[in-house]
């Protein structure tokens, strides 16, 4: 999905949804990634973007949105906080 100004691409989010047997509850949806340009952030486009996926995922019977950020991303963080997401799972990574 992406929202456009005067047919320019000013953001995008993509995922997927389905039924996973290893976890609980068995449907979900992921966002793999979303931007939006920094010169249109602050104007709801990231917030309208997370609803449209919302929106889809509920569509495909998905429980729950998952999304992953790095740790050092604050920003990050706090607009899925904003937009009622809260810390359910930890990942740990190994670097060799």
């Amino acid at each position: 999905m992406w929202l456009s100004k005067n047919n320019e691409v000013v953001g995008y989010i993509c995922g997927y949804s389905g039924v996973f047997e290893y976890r609980t509850p068995k449907e979900f949806a992921e966002i793999d990634n979303m931007y939006v340009q920094k010169e249109h952030r602050g104007q709801e486009i990231g917030s309208d973007l997370l609803k449209a996926f919302e929106k889809e995922a509920k569509n495909r019977n998905a429980a729950r949105i998952i999304v992953g950020t790095f740790v050092k991303n604050m920003f990050a963080q706090e607009f899925y906080g904003n937009n009622g997401f809260k810390s359910e799972e930890i990942i740990l990574e190994k670097k060799f």
